[in-house]
């Protein structure tokens, strides 16, 4: 707290140097003008005084001379000269001659010269007839350093005067002589210096009162309502959301202190509300039985969930702040999630395993997202895993189940074909014993063909069953699926001729290679034509109706897939055909099929990541589409 007092006095004092700033320059300016216009009105009254006195001497001597008393005037004014404490000096000088009569300062007999200041006064050329008629006063330096306020007053020659007997020359000039009477200033300027420092002292005395003022008032009227703010301020800054100032005043200050105690019950308020949705957020990640920990950026622990410790064991304290590898089953495999993290912000459903305390494998399905600060930088990563240990262990068992249930299948399957082809071989064989003991050579090569057929169909069903087996890994080559549509059609072309069957193609010509396994997708086709000239073969057409097998390849719509299409007019499925016609060991050729040829070729098209429907109809075809990736 010292520190901003520190602050509010440095801004008391600021506040106080202003306004005393202010206060002296108006004082002083004050003085100032004051000073200059009293010398300036004090001089213009001593030089009217002045100008005055001047008069009444000249009226004076006027009167002495107009009785003839030309010695009284002169005596007159040497008195006044020599006794009056008053003038500095003063002196009679005849016009024009400008010969001093009378002076205390000068020798009588003097004579002056055009270019005096005292002539200067009322001369402004050099022409001695050029007189002006009017009293004249100017402020000049005395020999002493003192001014002196000389008035020079002209003696008239007036028409009374010249008509007086005293004028010997009664045509003489307008100016019969001067009058020149000095003023010693030097009281006039003790004055003044004495009223200079009575203002200096009461300009100081004002400031003092000033600096008293303006501290008082900014300490007592601003200071302290500041130093509540700031009191108030650090108050609520500390946590005090409760603190409202008491009483508010009708002024700024307390307009302020209104002010904050509503900007304190928002506050309040939000903070209310946010802590509301805090405990409701953490109400929901604690409750939540999913695993929820986040991590910061160099893979430590931050938090740690109810959830997670129910599943993995652990208390929170137990793991905070330790490395997050020590909850995977294998520690690399949390490098495999952060690198799929990169380029994205989030990676959903990964599965992985984790490692409880007691050192038991969770399977989880593990979701990683970035964590975000609000300036943009990261901060972490959160991860959300859901523990499916038990869905996985219900997989396995339904899996188990499943291989079961279709090992029984095949089972059945392969007892009932291997049934057939055992009656087709005992049959064969009692015809060859027939015709054997009757001496029957063609009973024999019919019993011998039928044990052929029986041995092939066995041969078949065992490749197939060999084929399905089997792990099947793709060798994608880049190819052109034009010319491995070229090579089915030419492959089954002498079947299709002998059954009647027509066989077209429709391409696009802007088709791109694809990325596939050549030999397992020319399978895939020759096994779907071969199904659609039996459904062919098996169908009775009606007039004007020929069988016929169409291939189209093309593209997908958004251009990402190449799609192949067998459709043929045969005979058709039914739903229950349509529903199994993918399942391994359904057939609907009772007599020869083995029920693999599809199931087989499902399963190579989902190797390649492809897709494989079938639409159909009894009695109106089948429509076999295959989808293959572009980039597979």
């Amino acid at each position: 707290m010292a520190a901003p007092m520190r602050r509010r006095n440095r801004l008391a004092w600021k506040l106080s140097v202003a306004v005393l700033a202010i206060v002296a320059v108006v004082i002083l300016g004050t003085g100032l003008v004051s000073n200059r216009l009293s010398r300036k009105y004090s001089l213009e009254a001593a030089r009217s005084i002045m100008q005055f006195n001047a008069e009444s001497i000249v009226s004076g001597i006027d009167e002495l001379m107009m009785s003839g008393n030309n010695e009284g005037a002169l005596d007159f004014i040497a008195e006044m000269s020599h006794r009056s404490t008053t003038y500095h000096d003063i002196s009679l000088v005849s016009h024009p001659a400008g010969e001093v009569a009378v002076s205390r300062l000068q020798i009588p007999g003097t004579q002056l010269d055009i270019g005096d200041r005292s002539c200067r006064l009322c001369h402004v050329t050099d022409d001695l007839a050029d007189t002006a008629l009017e009293a004249r006063a100017e402020v000049v330096a005395g020999s002493s350093g003192n001014r002196i306020l000389r008035v020079v007053t002209p003696l008239r020659n007036e028409p009374g005067c010249r008509n007086a007997a005293c004028h010997v020359h009664a045509e003489s000039g307008p100016v019969l002589g001067i009058l020149r009477t000095e003023y010693s200033l030097a009281s006039f300027d003790d004055l003044m210096r004495d009223l200079h420092r009575l203002l200096a002292m009461a300009a100081l005395v004002a400031i003092c009162l000033a600096i008293g003022v303006s501290l008082v008032m900014f300490r007592w009227i601003l200071a302290q309502p500041l130093r509540r703010l700031v009191v108030g301020i650090g108050t609520m800054a500390a946590g005090n959301l409760d603190f409202r100032f008491p009483a508010v005043g009708d002024d700024e200050i307390g307009l302020v202190e209104d002010e904050f105690n509503d900007l304190a019950d928002q506050i309040q308020a939000h903070q209310r509300e946010l802590q509301r949705a805090r405990d409701y957020l953490e109400g929901i990640v604690e409750n939540s039985a999913d695993l929820i920990i986040t991590v910061n950026t160099k893979g430590f622990i931050q938090t740690f969930n109810r959830g997670a410790e129910k599943t993995l064991g652990y208390q929170r304290m137990e793991v905070v702040g330790q490395r997050v590898e020590i909850l995977f089953a294998d520690p690399q495999e949390r490098d495999v999630a952060i690198a799929k993290l990169q380029g994205q912000d989030s990676v959903a459903n990964w599965e992985t395993r984790f490692k409880t305390k007691d050192g038991e494998i969770r399977y989880v399905l593990l979701t990683l997202s970035r964590l975000w600060n609000r300036t943009g930088d990261l901060i972490g990563t959160l991860g959300i895993s859901k523990d499916i240990t038990i869905e996985k262990e219900l997989q396995r068992k339904l899996m188990q189940a499943e291989q079961a249930a279709a090992i029984g299948r095949a089972v059945t399957a392969i007892q009932h074909a291997v049934k057939n082809m055992l009656n087709t071989l005992r049959g064969g064989l009692y015809i060859v014993r027939v015709g054997q003991k009757n001496d029957q050579q063609q009973r024999i090569r019919e019993g011998c063909d039928m044990i052929e057929v029986g041995l092939a169909r066995i041969s078949d069903l065992s490749l197939s069953m060999l084929k399905y087996a089997r792990e099947w890994k793709i060798e994608p080559e880049s190819i052109d699926l034009t010319d491995l549509v070229g090579q089915i059609v030419v492959a089954t072309s002498h079947t299709a001729q002998e059954r009647s069957v027509a066989i077209r193609t429709e391409v696009d010509d802007s088709l791109p290679e694809v990325a596939c396994d050549p030999r397992l997708i020319h399978m895939v086709l020759m096994d779907i034509v071969s199904n659609a000239l039996d459904a062919c073969d098996l169908k009775d057409y009606t007039a004007g109706e020929t069988p016929e097998i169409v291939i189209r390849v093309s593209l997908t719509q958004k251009r990402r897939g190449a799609v192949i299409e067998i459709q043929d007019n045969g005979d058709g499925m039914t739903q229950e055909v349509l529903e199994n016609v993918f399942t391994p060991f359904f057939s609907t050729k009772k007599k020869w099929g083995t029920g693999l040829g599809l199931a087989l070729t499902s399963r190579i098209i989902d190797l390649h990541d492809g897709k494989i429907t079938v639409e159909s109809e009894p009695d109106q075809g089948a429509l076999f589409r295959i989808t293959l990736p572009l980039n597979t």
